[in-house]
């Protein structure tokens, strides 16, 4: 095989490695999705991707490895972190404009809870 084509072997089976990580790790596992109204029957094409964790190697590892994912599927997801580093603390305003600068429209939440 060419080193290119071993690297993107290599990297899909590090993103399902970690992704299969996340959810093993996980005791219980529960979907929640809330969708306004209002937004009903819209597609999303561009969503920033949040993973819920104090722990911000395993947030960035999380994000990007969804981003990614979702990136092979015709999405252009980013990670949140790369777009709103913890370096500060942002306003509700501040975490919104930036996001829309972006080009983001929608917003993945990822929260896992150890029971």
């Amino acid at each position: 095989m060419s080193e290119p084509m071993n690297n993107c072997l290599s990297r899909r089976l590090v993103i399902w490695a970690l992704l299969a990580f996340v959810v093993a790790g996980c005791a219980k596992t529960r979907l929640t999705r809330v969708q306004d109204p209002d937004y009903s029957g819209r597609s999303f094409g561009a969503p920033a991707i949040f993973a819920e964790t104090a722990d911000l190697q395993r947030r960035q590892l999380l994000e990007e490895a969804l981003a990614a994912e979702l990136g092979h599927r015709g999405v252009k997801a980013r990670s949140s972190i790369e777009l709103l580093p913890p370096a500060r603390e942002y306003t509700p305003q501040e975490r919104f404009d930036t996001l829309q600068r972006a080009g983001v429209d929608s917003l993945i939440v990822v929260a896992a809870q150890r029971s």
